[in-house]
């Protein structure tokens, strides 16, 4: 499930642009939460960065896990983007 509002920062609007109003210069944050492949917790996580397996997200602690466990066993660790755990600011 993917949360987005191109509303936050529009003080005394209650969440709502008046009529006619105009949102091209607003931002605002985009963040999913979902369950992780691995251990089932649900997680934040950037929708866009986050790592996954067969289109399943996978959460921090799981992928220090395997990355742990690949490293031990010679293998390279999977790469995890920069923000994959965080939300991300969207025009």
């Amino acid at each position: 499930m993917v949360m987005m509002s191109p509303l936050i920062g529009l003080e005394g609007l209650g969440g709502a642009a008046p009529v006619g109003a105009e949102l091209r210069d607003a931002m605002g944050y985009m963040t999913a939460m979902g369950r992780c492949f691995g251990c089932g917790r649900t997680f934040s996580f950037n929708p866009v960065r986050v790592p996954s397996f067969k289109g399943e997200p996978v959460c921090e602690g799981c992928m220090t896990l395997v990355n742990e466990k690949r490293k031990a066993a010679g293998l390279v660790p999977h790469p995890i983007m920069d923000g994959a755990y965080g939300a991300e600011e969207v025009a």
